[in-house]
Parts: structure tokens; sequence; C-alpha cells
């Protein structure tokens, strides 16, 4: 049906402000022939300016010093992920947050955006199909795993919430073929 490989990521960051540090960036690279996944990826970053972290996003993120002992600048980290990056299409629940951030790092970096208008939004597709779910504007990632039975083992956790986006969207994809069908 596709020509190019989805990358369902996911990034975690140092809070809800636009200026937040990038603390993780992870995900899968899925084959879109057969949806079976090619490769994961997981990559903590070094966060620039510590001091403006939000004590409640670093909790939630799962944050600790030793965690992220072996984090990397934002700039090397873009530049292993690139080439995987590239050439794929990229899937995320609610991702106009990460696209942004992401645009903005590969900005600041002098990097090339690999992404350019290659991108699907899970949430969106939920949207349409459920359009009734209450929980939040369109319903969370949660909301969502629990309506399809999707276990969701470490919320915001990058490489988990990469897991469970490309599950949903499978499920999403069964749906909307049995409404073409």
């Amino acid at each position: 049906m596709w020509e190019r490989d989805f990358c369902f990521l996911d990034i975690e960051t140092a809070g809800l402000d636009p200026d937040a540090d990038i603390l993780e960036i992870a995900g899968l690279i899925v084959n879109s022939k057969d949806w079976q996944i090619k490769e994961e990826f997981e990559e903590k970053v070094v966060m620039a300016h510590f001091e403006k972290a939000d004590p409640e996003a670093l909790r939630i993120n799962g944050y600790t010093p030793e965690k992220w002992k072996d984090a990397k600048p934002l700039k090397e980290v873009l530049e292993k992920l690139h080439p995987l990056f590239s050439g794929t299409v990229i899937a995320g629940f609610n991702s106009h947050f990460d696209w942004s951030r992401l645009e903005r790092a590969y900005f600041e970096a002098g990097m090339e955006d690999p992404f350019y208008y290659q991108r699907i939004d899970v949430l969106s597709i939920a949207n349409v199909l459920y359009p009734n779910m209450k929980t939040m504007p369109g319903g969370t990632l949660t909301s969502f795993c629990n309506l399809f039975g999707i276990e969701r083992k470490h919320a915001h956790q990058a490489l988990d919430d990469a897991r469970v986006t490309y599950e949903l969207f499978l499920q999403l994809l069964k749906k909307l073929k049995d409404h073409i069908n």
C-alpha cells in the first residue's frame, strides 16, 4: 500500500514549555508492506538547561542522573538518528508536540528536517473513528490503549509510548478497513 517505511516516534521533554529541553527520543522503524518492526531506537539526551527543567516533568518521565549518565548532546543524537529517519513517514500520537520540538531542534542544529510533510498523527485517525472519546479533547493515549486492550507498561517513557502508538495504529488500520469494506 505504501512505499515508505514508517517511524513511530515519541519524545519526552523537561516540561511543556516550548523551550523545554528534549530528554529522550525513541521509536520504531516499521516496514509499511507487512507492518513488521525492522528496528527500535532509544536515545537519552543531555539537558542544555537543567535549571529550567520542570521537576514534575522530570518525575513523570523517570529522569534520574543515573538513568541519564550515558545521555548524549541533542545534536549528536539528531546526527545519529538522521539516516534512520530519512525517507520514512513519521507517525505519533498527538504528534504536533513532538514535531514542533524536533523541527526546532533540527533548525537549531543547522540540519535538514528529514520528515517534511511526511507525517501521520495517530490521534487524528482515532478522533475520526471515535469522535465521542471524552477523556480529553479527542482522548488520551491511555484511553485509546484501554479501549483496544493495549497494555502500557511505562507511560511517558519514549520507547514504550512509541510501541503502544504503533499497536494502536495497527488496530485503527483494521477499523478503517472494516469501515471501507
